[in-house]
């Protein structure tokens, strides 16, 4: 509960310095105090460097709080595919968002530049970046220590979350 408290503080204070008011988020949440399963989508994200009460990032020892809401979630995501970049040497996964998430996706990357955002599946945080300008094609990809029968599963599994989200609404 401390940290929760120092991190909402800190969050709330680098926040209210950049807009002056507080749009996206008005608090960040931790793994022990989520109710639920998490809906899988985008989440902005603030480190645990005590790496003690935020959700580990699927295979490396890193934590990270999140906020309370995601900012793109699957149901939001017309497309999702997979391709080789060859300019890194690797495989990724791109989301092609719908027009309404287009638009939030690119508030929130211009507001919060040099920040970090977060990638859920269910209750698996997949993947953290930082954001570097704003993104206003929306379109996004992650890569990483991925092997490309890793990219290949979670491709499986945003499709499934994708359309299980969809045919609830």
């Amino acid at each position: 509960m401390k940290y929760f408290l120092l991190y909402t503080a800190l969050f709330l204070a680098s926040t209210t310095s950049i807009n002056s008011q507080i749009t996206y988020f008005d608090t960040i949440y931790s793994r022990d105090n989520i109710q639920g399963e998490l809906r899988s989508g985008f989440y902005y994200a603030v480190a645990d460097t005590s790496k003690s009460s935020g959700f580990k990032i699927y295979n490396k020892d890193e934590y990270y709080f999140i906020s309370k809401n995601p900012v793109v979630t699957m149901e939001e995501v017309d497309t999702i595919y997979k391709q080789y970049q060859s300019i890194i040497e690797m495989h990724v996964l791109i989301f092609k968002f719908n027009e309404t998430a287009t638009n939030h996706w690119s508030d929130f990357t211009e507001r919060y530049q040099k920040r970090q955002v977060a990638l859920f599946l269910k209750d698996t945080l997949v993947f953290v970046a930082t954001i570097a300008g704003q993104i206003t094609d929306g379109v996004s990809w992650i890569a990483g220590d991925y092997s490309e029968k890793e990219i290949d599963n979670f491709k499986i599994l945003f499709e499934k979350e994708i359309r299980k989200r969809k045919s609830l609404h």
